[in-house]
């Protein structure tokens, strides 16, 4: 399971760096892109805004959360 925490982690990592030299982008606003957050607000909003990661990068951000939620209940549930 600590190499499932790694995992997740690294992966939220990877998603909000910025190399040196580009513009910086908030963490925030990344990590709100990749899990669809800015999506659904904008949903309920009716403001329109451009993704700020791609499609393959939003998909392995959320792949992430599924995987970090089931390592979840299989470590509580198998005590």
């Amino acid at each position: 399971m600590v190499g499932v925490v790694f995992f997740v982690v690294n992966i939220f990592k990877t998603i909000t760096y910025t190399p040196a030299g580009w513009t910086p982008q908030p963490a925030g606003a990344l990590l709100g892109s990749a899990l669809g957050l800015s999506g659904l607000k904008a949903f309920f909003t009716k403001k329109r805004g451009g993704h700020l990661v791609s499609l393959p990068v939003a998909a392995i951000a959320r792949g992430t959360v599924d995987t970090a939620f089931n390592a979840g209940i299989i470590l509580f549930t198998a005590c």
